[in-house]
């Protein structure tokens, strides 16, 4: 049974391996975000910042896959690579995220900041969870459709709707988390393993919690379009009713959310979500779209800077990622209502 000192020698043998590498591969700043409340389950978030003229991510991450090769555990340790990010927007990425800095540690390298951290604030986490939950449930409808789903990946994402929930308790929505009985089961088989006990769980019921913590996220989001709809007076597109979330995810009917359920529908190789709504539509498109192709009417003259700010801080990060990945998502973490090919063109007419 894994503890917390088994995570913290992995993290020591990690740091001792990078302190080693060419000085053309040496990070200026790594962080270790979250903590180990679940050994055996909990993963290991690194967030790791290189100068912003650095152009040698993909070398940096060959060299890391064979440094955690030889950790035992490196399945539970690393379900993903680090994050990576310029250091510039390493340092303001607390304003982006819904990570709790308060639980970040500077672990290698140079102290990235003046003071502390600055926090998010109560727009930045409306804006983030559209991305983020809109991202989850299509990733949770499409896995679940594929029957790409498992124990492990279940009780890290679904473990990941506690973000989700304490942003919106923060903006001032009034939920509880005893109401939300998929969660609380995913919780409890976390601390089933933590307790060291064997999970006792059959494919059906698997199917069935992976649809049903996918349907809480649901709720969630429609709790956010109510706090988004505060800032908005209203919002036009040309194409308001659908949106090419990428090459092969359409999300269609946004006009008519309130009259129809999360649907998924698989034909000639694209997948059709009903059920989201025009809200994704006017994050977008003030992100992203040219100005003769929308028009918004902000309440909230502050979500509106806000939303400004955001696309800054992802140009800057787009810019970093084609120059060391070739593509705009790189190891950022960052769907901004938009993926795959679909980012990388939107990602280039905003940096070029």
């Amino acid at each position: 049974m894994l503890n917390k000192n088994d995570y913290l020698n992995a993290i020591e043998f990690i740091l001792s391996k990078i302190e080693i590498l060419p000085n053309h591969l040496s990070p200026k700043s790594i962080l270790w975000s979250g903590s180990i409340n679940s050994p055996g389950v909990s993963d290991i978030d690194l967030l790791i910042g290189f100068d912003d003229s650095f152009l040698y991510a993909n070398e940096f991450l060959y060299e890391f896959k064979n440094i955690i090769n030889n950790l035992d555990n490196k399945d539970i340790f690393f379900i993903h690579m680090p994050n990576i990010f310029p250091i510039s927007s390493l340092k303001n990425l607390s304003k982006f995220t819904l990570n709790d800095f308060n639980k970040t540690k500077i672990i290698y390298g140079k102290n990235i900041y003046d003071l502390e951290p600055n926090q998010i604030s109560n727009n930045q986490l409306l804006i983030r969870s559209m991305e983020f939950m809109h991202s989850r449930i299509i990733d949770f409808l499409i896995n679940i459709h594929k029957k790409n789903i498992n124990i492990n990946k279940l009780l890290i994402e679904g473990h990941s709707f506690l973000h989700s929930f304490n942003s919106l308790k923060l903006i001032g929505c009034e939920i509880e988390l005893k109401e939300f009985t998929n969660f609380n089961k995913i919780e409890d088989l976390r601390k089933q393993i933590v307790d060291g006990k064997h999970l006792e769980i059959d494919e059906k019921e698997l199917e069935n919690t992976y649809k049903g913590i996918c349907l809480e996220f649901y709720y969630l989001l429609q709790k956010l379009y109510q706090e988004f709809q505060k800032n908005v007076a209203t919002h036009y597109s040309t194409n308001i009713n659908f949106h090419e979330f990428d090459e092969t995810i359409i999300l269609n009917n946004l006009t008519k959310n309130k009259t129809i359920n999360l649907s998924l529908n698989f034909k000639n190789n694209v997948f059709t979500i009903d059920g989201f709504s025009w809200e994704l539509k006017c994050l977008f498109d003030n992100l992203f779209s040219d100005q003769n192709e929308y028009m918004t009417v902000f309440i909230n003259k502050e979500f509106e800077n806000s939303i400004k700010d955001k696309k800054l801080f992802l140009k800057n990060i787009f810019k970093f990622n084609f120059n060391n990945f070739g593509n705009s998502y790189g190891r950022s973490g960052f769907r901004p209502m938009i993926a795959g090919k679909n980012l990388d063109r939107i990602a280039k007419n905003l940096i070029y």
